[in-house]
């Protein structure tokens, strides 16, 4: 392992990856909440907020396994990229089905936004980890 690759920090990364997660989806829940709202009415509104916070929580787990990957070699890096795809398929399921079974917002209008919500996170995790990746391109062992 050279002393740049040493120099990853695998609690940095992840911090780095939770705060654009965490940015985009701020503005994306405020952004959707109001037309949500205005339109459907407030219940739907806040299973749209609601469905930003499982989506949310689902990349942040998967932001887990490319983290603490930083450290190995571009092959193990993509494979962890990929592991904790599954990992927020998962997590994310059982976030929104436990949502659903709380009952608080209507059931149909979260499933839906949550579907919705995870194309655009997915789109602002993988800009993210390309970055996060290109930022150490040559640091490998």
């Amino acid at each position: 392992m050279t002393a740049s690759a040493r120099q990853v920090n695998p609690a940095l990364e992840y911090a780095r990856l939770a705060a654009w997660s965490a940015v985009g989806a701020a503005l994306l829940a405020g952004l959707s909440y109001f037309p949500a709202a205005t339109i459907w009415g407030e219940q739907v509104g806040r299973a749209v907020v609601l469905a930003w916070g499982v989506s949310l929580a689902g990349s942040w787990l998967a932001s887990l396994a490319p983290a603490l990957g930083m450290r190995q070699s571009p092959t193990v890096l993509a494979s962890t990229i990929l592991a904790g795809l599954g990992v927020r398929f998962v997590a994310t399921i059982a976030l929104a089905l436990l949502a659903r079974a709380s009952q608080l917002v209507p059931g149909d209008a979260l499933m839906i936004s949550v579907g919705v919500t995870q194309f655009a996170l997915l789109a602002i995790d993988v800009w993210a980890l390309i970055r996060l990746a290109r930022r150490h391109e040559g640091t490998y062992a």
